[in-house]
This record gives C-alpha cells, sequence and structure tokens, in this order.
C-alpha cells in the first residue's frame, strides 16, 4: 500500500550523511543497530536510514524542510 503524500520533498533535498553525524550516530547507540540490536560493522558498510523515511515524509515549504508525522 502506498501512502499519498501532501506535498513530498523536492528531488535532490536530501544529502549525504556527514561522516561526523554517523559517528555521533554509532556511539550513541553503542555501535548497535537501533531496529535489531545487532552490532554494526565497518561504517563504509553500514546503511543510515531515517524513521520514517525522509522521501515519506511531508515537505513544508515555509520552513524549507520535512516534518515526520
Amino acid at each position: 500500500m502506498q501512502t499519498v503524500l501532501d506535498l513530498a520533498p523536492p528531488p535532490g533535498f536530501r544529502k549525504a550523511i556527514p561522516v561526523t553525524v554517523k559517528l555521533e550516530v554509532i556511539i550513541r547507540q553503542h555501535s548497535l543497530c537501533a531496529k535489531c540490536g545487532e552490532r554494526l560493522g565497518e561504517l563504509d558498510d553500514t546503511q543510515f536510514d531515517h524513521v520514517p523515511a525522509v522521501q515519506l515524509r511531508c515537505w513544508d515549504p515555509e520552513a524549507k524542510d520535512t516534518t515526520p508525522r
């Protein structure tokens, strides 16, 4: 089932996550996956996701950012 959005983020809105942010997440989560608790692998092999996904959030034109539902 596909969700219909009021207004999706514009193409190219999502930028690459900086390495410093990835390291902060790893430290905060004690090198464990937030979803399954499994130990994270090498930084280059680890996938970082937003929950809910950025592309599934509504776009706020005034703030020029997404808003989680």
